[in-house]
């Protein structure tokens, strides 16, 4: 079938190649979305718009990206290491204290906890807390336990162990140097290292030969300074960047869509 007619527009006695494509893009779409390309899989018509921005300036191809987005979505990430299907807990560490609060620690982990429960990653998990609690009774001053023996106390068969290398909200005071931004807000940032241990055979499968563990990044959109005036806005914006690291760290372990357009782009209007 034909691609439904586009008029073209002058300009000055030239064609305007953005409206023209715009034009078309817009004639595929109704056309689609009409069922008059029910032979046609999405992917052929983003081929046939992203070819067609071949012919025209650079600055018009930038509408081939979303325009492939609306047909077929943002795509998929597989996961990068498949856990055991076995009990598990989320243990996450702040020995250097980089955490503003300690509950902060139960939020990451019940949030890695619960995402990897509800895509069946794994079968069972131990409340995050009592890890926590575990270490707190059992390690006082003395030598911190291994990962490998706080799930064997918790009876668990795997453990994911979480290290918070960097949280920051805000450019002011000690977190300065770990806040990222563009000129405009400020970008809240959270960053861990995450390694999955096998209690049974006191094994690291994840990462494979990196001691150090896996690096994920998190951050949130860009808030204006005014909006971290009060004690209550931090903490929200504390909850939501822990929530949103555990997040991504679940992710590591299920298939899962990409980022949405435009997701960190700016800061909210007022």
């Amino acid at each position: 079938m034909a691609l439904p007619y586009a008029h073209r527009r002058q300009v000055s006695g030239q064609v305007s190649p953005m409206r023209s494509i715009a034009t078309v893009v817009q004639a595929v779409l109704r056309a689609h979305r009409a069922g008059q390309f029910a032979r046609v899989g999405p992917r052929a018509l983003s081929s046939v718009i992203i070819a067609a921005c071949a012919l025209a300036p650079i600055s018009s191809c930038n509408i081939a990206v979303p325009v492939s987005y609306a047909l077929f979505g943002p795509g998929k990430i597989d996961a990068e290491h498949e856990l055991a299907q076995a009990r598990t807990v989320v243990f996450v560490d702040d020995r250097q204290n980089v955490l503003p609060r300690t509950t902060l620690r139960a939020t990451i982990g019940e949030t890695v906890s619960t995402a990897l429960l509800t895509e069946g990653a794994i079968p069972s998990a131990v409340d995050p807390k009592q890890a926590i609690a575990l270490t707190r009774q059992k390690e006082g001053g003395s030598k911190p336990l291994s990962i490998a023996a706080i799930g064997r106390e918790l009876d668990c068969q795997q453990v994911i162990y979480v290290q918070v290398t960097t949280f920051a909200i805000s450019g002011d005071g000690t977190f300065s140097a770990n806040t990222t931004g563009s000129g405009v807000g400020i970008t809240p940032t959270a960053k861990a290292s995450v390694k999955v241990i096998d209690v049974i055979n006191n094994a690291r499968p994840y990462p494979i030969g990196d001691d150090s563990g896996r690096e994920v990044v998190a951050t949130l959109r860009e808030v204006d300074s005014d909006q971290l005036k009060t004690v209550a806005q931090r903490r929200s914006l504390e909850e939501r960047l822990s929530a949103k690291l555990g997040d991504s760290i679940a992710k590591l372990f299920y298939q899962h869509e990409r980022l949405d357009l435009g997701e960190n782009l700016g800061p909210r209007s007022k």
